[in-house]
């Protein structure tokens, strides 16, 4: 497996990411699959009983790894993803689930999908029988992401970022939201797999943003701390 693609994460306020906007509207061009320009994103992460990947975050370990479910909209493309990093690197494998699949990964009831035949289902399985891997918070936000087809770089523009802990609820959205963040903040993350064109580079600089090496996943668990759960 190549860790081949690299994923920058800024920090932005709710101003600098309409600056972003503005900008990337004249240089690359809107996600095809978004609905007027966006989509809603909603991710269930899971972790072990004592937090691992969570601590592999907060620690900056070289070799971190994370699993979700993923969807867009109302409950479209239900997948469930494991990302990787290592030595700053990102990889991403996929695999698409019905919904009763979600459910037995939410309740953790997976002993048929023990014997699955697509490997990170079963992974996934292995993890919450032998791991107690369960579901740990929810990430929804809405993205405004950008493509540049030919060069495979991908800028997504993050806002509305809430989380909720409500995670028996991530199916039907129902789920109280929090806002990820004390403050009003955004998040803008860069991806390509080897070098940024210089033109996208100088059209990204901006003196207020902030690169942060921690996921959304990390920062909703460090925002449960805060408000005590």
């Amino acid at each position: 497996m190549a860790f081949a693609r690299h994923e920058k994460k800024y920090i932005c306020t709710p101003q600098t990411i309409k600056i972003m906007h503005s900008r990337l509207k004249g240089l690359l061009k809107p996600d095809p699959h978004t609905n007027f320009g966006a989509y809603t994103v909603y991710s269930l992460y899971f972790d072990s009983n004592i937090n691992i990947s969570a601590a592999e975050n907060d620690a900056g370990d070289i070799k971190r790894a994370k699993y979700r479910i993923r969807y867009y909209n109302a409950l479209e493309g239900l997948k469930l993803e494991k990302k990787q990093k290592i030595n700053g690197l990102t990889q991403k494998d996929s695999v698409p689930i019905t919904h009763k699949q979600a459910e037995s990964l939410i309740s953790g009831d997976v002993a048929k999908l023990l014997h699955s035949k697509e490997p990170l289902l079963k992974e996934m399985a292995i993890k919450i029988a032998t791991q107690h891997f369960t579901p740990k918070v929810i990430v929804a936000y809405t993205r405004y992401p950008f493509v540049c087809p030919t060069s495979d770089i991908r800028v997504t523009l993050d806002t509305n970022i809430c989380c909720s802990y409500q995670t028996d609820r991530f199916l039907n959205r129902s789920f109280a939201r929090i806002p990820l963040a004390a403050t009003a903040s955004d998040i803008m993350e860069v991806k390509f797999n080897q070098v940024l064109p210089s033109y996208i580079k100088m059209a990204l600089s901006d003196d207020s943003l902030i690169q942060s090496t921690f996921s959304k996943y990390y920062l909703a668990r460090k925002r449960a701390a805060e408000i005590g759960r």
